[in-house]
């Protein structure tokens, strides 16, 4: 396995109090990871430690990645330009591609305030995936989006992957988000938060929210993050 990013024994405090301890973490170049768990329990954290905005209070981490894309829950756009000039802003290599994959290419000549919630995470997708990055993280990218907007999302996503894989890690609190956007699914809990376990998720390429397998490997993921509920941490 080449590895694009690896953390040891890695640990976050604020304020005196530990958010997490003893991480540690491999990706394989390629790999698509989801960090899933309850709020507050350092997924974000973790995320900017990786993307360098943040230093780790013990650990180490080592990121083997020219270039990494970072995904906002949030879009983040500059409101008083075009989508086209949005992405310009981050590079001046061709967008045509990329607004394609995410169909996009009808709304390049519009502001971001005229785009729906949907359109503007697409956007906010196609930036950091424009940078043609090694490495993209995604932080509750998908959290305010209703279900058919996440699986377009998910789907376009996929076929951008296939085209050029990247590694991803995905923070999310959804088990069906993290089954149907990752290959390995880290769960954490405890306090201060820790991974539990590393579970595979080997789920055919063509994932839906009524695959059987995601619907099976959803419900023994709820049954393990109930048994790791804040009243039963330690």
């Amino acid at each position: 396995m080449d590895p694009v990013l690896t953390a040891r024994n890695l640990g976050a405090s604020f304020e005196g109090e530990w958010v997490f301890r003893s991480w540690d973490v491999s990706i394989a170049r390629g790999e698509r990871i989801a960090l899933l768990g309850r709020s507050g329990c350092g997924k974000t954290t973790f995320l900017r430690i990786a993307a360098g905005l943040a230093v780790p209070s013990e650990g180490e981490i080592r990121v083997r990645a020219s270039r990494v894309g970072y995904v906002f829950q949030e879009p983040r756009l500059i409101p008083w330009l075009s989508v086209r000039r949005n992405l310009a802003c981050v590079s001046d290599r061709d967008r045509s591609a990329i607004l394609a994959g995410l169909h996009l290419s009808d709304a390049a000549a519009a502001r971001t305030p005229d785009l729906s919630g949907g359109m503007k995470q697409r956007v906010n997708l196609a930036r950091a995936l424009l940078t043609e990055p090694d490495v993209l993280l995604l932080d509750e990218a998908f959290s305010s989006l209703d279900v058919a907007l996440k699986l377009r999302l998910f789907s376009d996503l996929e076929g951008l992957w296939r085209r050029n894989p990247f590694a991803s890690v995905t923070v999310t609190h959804d088990p069906r988000d993290a089954l149907l956007t990752s290959d390995r699914i880290l769960l954490i809990g405890g306090a201060p938060a820790r991974i539990l376990r590393d579970i595979p998720a080997p789920l055919s390429a063509e994932r839906s929210y009524g695959d059987p397998g995601v619907v099976a490997l959803e419900a023994a993921i709820l049954r393990e993050l109930s048994d790791v509920s804040p009243a039963r941490q330690s």
